[in-house]
C-alpha cells in the first residue's frame, strides 16, 4: 500500500502544480488587466482635462439663434406694400432685390439688443462670374470680436441671391 500511497501522492502532488502554474498564469492575467485599466484611466484623465475646442461658445449660439430667427422673420413676413406682394413673396426679397438698406438697419435694430453689432450683405450668385456683391452695410468695422454668420437665399425672376448676416458682441451706436 505503501507504493500505492506514493503513487496518489505523486499524483496529487501533480495535480496541485496544474492549479500553481494556474494561479500564476491568472495573476498574470490580473496584472495585465489592472495595468490597461490604469492606461485608460490616464487616457481618460487626459481628454477630460483637455479643453474641447468642437464646443461652441453659448453666447455665439445665441447669436445664431438670433440672426437665423431674425432672417426668417424676415422671410415670412409678407411685403408691407401692396404693389410689392404681386412681386416679392416676402419682405426679405422685397428689401433685398430693391435694395432697401435703410429698412434692413431698422428692422434688425428692432430686433437685436444694443450691444450686438452686426453686417449683411447681398450676393448676386446668378451673374455669369461667380458670386457677385450686390450691395453690404455694417454698423462697425474692424470686427474685433468672436463672429457669426447666418445665410438666407433669395430668389426672384431666375435670380439666386445670397443674403448674409454676420453678427458679433459689441455696442453699436443707436441713432434716433
Amino acid at each position: 500500500m505503501k507504493n500505492e500511497e506514493k503513487e496518489k501522492i505523486r499524483k496529487n502532488k501533480n495535480f496541485c502544480s496544474i492549479f500553481v502554474r494556474s494561479n500564476e498564469a491568472q495573476i498574470h492575467i490580473l496584472e495585465t488587466v489592472i495595468g490597461g485599466l490604469f492606461l485608460l484611466a490616464a487616457i481618460m484623465a487626459a481628454i477630460n482635462i483637455a479643453p474641447n475646442t468642437t464646443q461652441q461658445d453659448s453666447g455665439l449660439g445665441q447669436l445664431e439663434l438670433l440672426g437665423n430667427d431674425a432672417l426668417r422673420s424676415l422671410a415670412n413676413l409678407p411685403p408691407e406694400k401692396a404693389n410689392a406682394s404681386r412681386y416679392h413673396n416676402s419682405t426679405l426679397t422685397y428689401y433685398s432685390v430693391t435694395q432697401q438698406v435703410e429698412n434692413l438697419t431698422k428692422f434688425f435694430n428692432a430686433s437685436f439688443e444694443v450691444t450686438v453689432s452686426y453686417a449683411f450683405s447681398l450676393y448676386n450668385y446668378s451673374s455669369g462670374e461667380g458670386r457677385e456683391l450686390v450691395f453690404s452695410y455694417y454698423t462697425s468695422l474692424p470686427i474685433l470680436s468672436d463672429s457669426v454668420s447666418c445665410h438666407r437665399l433669395v430668389t426672384y425672376k431666375e435670380m439666386v441671391y445670397d443674403f448674409r448676416l454676420l453678427l458679433w458682441f459689441e455696442p453699436r451706436e443707436v441713432s434716433s
